[in-house]
C-alpha cells in the first residue's frame, strides 16, 4: 500500500529513493520476528484474540502514519505493522480449519489467501485514486 506513495514520502521528508524504500525492510523484519513467535502467542492467547489484536494494532498504525512528522518514526510504524501481520497469518489457518469441513479446506484457505493477492493488486490502485482527493 505504501509503494505508490513513496515518491510523496521522498518529497515530504527530503530523502532518497533507497531510504524511502527501506521502510519495507523494517516491515519485513517485524513480520519475520512475529511470525516466529506467533504460534506461541496464538496458542496461549487464543486464535480469535490474536486476530483481533493484529487487526486493531495494524489499523491504528496505519491511522497514525499520515501524522508522522519524522521519517524515523515510519520505521517504527512499519516494524509494528509487520509484527501485526505476522501474528495474523498463523492464527487464521487454525480458525479456518476449525470452522469448515476437511473436504473444503483447500477452497476456504484459497479464498482467504486470494484476498492478499487482490489487496496487493488493488491497494496501490486505490491509493493512487485517493491521492487525487487527499494529501
Amino acid at each position: 500500500m505504501l509503494s505508490p506513495v513513496l515518491p510523496f514520502i521522498e518529497d515530504e521528508f527530503h530523502i532518497s529513493h533507497a531510504k524511502a524504500s527501506s521502510i519495507f525492510i523494517f516491515q519485513s523484519l517485524g513480520y519475520g520476528i512475529s511470525i516466529f513467535f506467533s504460534g506461541l502467542l496464538s496458542g496461549t492467547f487464543g486464535y480469535k484474540r490474536s486476530i483481533i489484536v493484529s487487526l486493531i494494532v495494524s489499523a491504528f498504525m496505519f491511522f497514525l502514519t499520515p501524522f508522522t512528522e519524522f521519517f524515523n518514526v515510519l520505521y517504527v510504524l512499519s516494524f509494528i505493522i509487520g509484527m501485526a501481520t505476522g501474528i495474523y497469518i498463523p492464527a487464521v489457518i487454525p480458525l479456518i480449519t476449525a470452522y469448515y469441513e476437511e473436504k473444503i479446506w483447500g477452497k476456504s484457505i484459497a479464498i482467504h489467501d486470494s484476498s492478499a493477492s487482490i489487496g496487493v493488486l488493488g491497494a496501490p490502485i486505490i491509493a493512487l485514486f485517493l491521492l487525487r482527493f487527499f494529501q
